[in-house]
């Protein structure tokens, strides 16, 4: 794919051999290789004229942009996506550290569910008409100290995350995807048996403890092509050709 990127928000570390990349138009294969090395702190869009693909990544950790861009789905129709995939439980975890030390794990994920449920009706009503993915949080190597004072720390929070979640978007017509949660779990298993690093392209980085190696990224682009464009494609196989 010949696509063109623009960066269209702030550098925050993502820079190329020229220096900041914000508001110019690049090759994806450049964009790709940058994404290896560092970490994505702003919005990008992807176009590619010559089969009208067009792709908005949203910096939105805590999904305060979300509800205004439902709206505005809502209010110009032909604007909305045809695919959405959301998540947002890691930063949320963060966000709400002061209310997980003073009141428990509980009350923390209380705040995360009740505004994913602010905009369950506005979901639902996408849901109808547009393919709405939430992607579930993964195990991941941060989640290693079960007496951590910091609720990233601690992976028996993760399950309470993403069964809020489960919940929050019970009956709107959203996928769940929790395939990728095993998936992580034998990543994080595997970096703690061998802290595997392998630059330029960090298949695996065990040396981060927030991110999954691209090793993982791949087979998660992989299901959600397949699961997509398998419905459009009508070959009665398990793949996009």
């Amino acid at each position: 794919m010949n696509a063109s990127v623009e960066l269209t928000t702030g550098c925050n570390g993502l820079v190329s051999r020229t220096g900041c990349t914000q508001g110019k138009w690049l090759s994806a294969a450049a964009l790709e290789a940058e994404l290896h090395t560092f970490k994505l702190w702003q919005n990008i869009e992807v176009r590619d004229l010559g089969v009208n693909f067009h792709l908005t990544y949203y910096w939105d950790t805590l999904l305060k942009i979300l509800p205004e861009k439902l709206t505005e789905w809502e209010q110009h129709p032909h604007r909305s996506p045809t695919l959405v995939i959301i998540a947002a439980a890691l930063h949320w975890m963060e966000a709400t550290q002061d209310v997980y030390q003073s009141q428990g794990p509980e009350a923390a994920v209380a705040l995360y569910r009740t505004h994913i449920s602010s905009f369950k009706d506005q979901l639902t009503r996408l849901a109808a008409n547009t393919t709405v993915v939430f992607k579930l949080l993964d195990d991941l190597r941060r989640a290693s100290e079960p007496n951590a004072w910091k609720a990233i720390n601690t992976r028996s929070n993760y399950p309470l995350y993403n069964k809020a979640a489960v919940a929050a978007l019970s009956g709107t017509g959203v996928i769940i995807w929790d395939s990728t949660v095993p998936l992580s779990r034998a990543y994080t298993l595997r970096c703690e048996a061998q802290l595997l690093h392998t630059p330029p392209w960090h298949y695996w980085n065990c040396q981060d403890p927030c991110h999954v190696g691209y090793i993982l990224v791949d087979q998660y682009a992989d299901m959600i092509i397949n699961n997509y464009c398998n419905k459009y494609m009508n070959l009665g196989q398990d793949f996009c050709v």
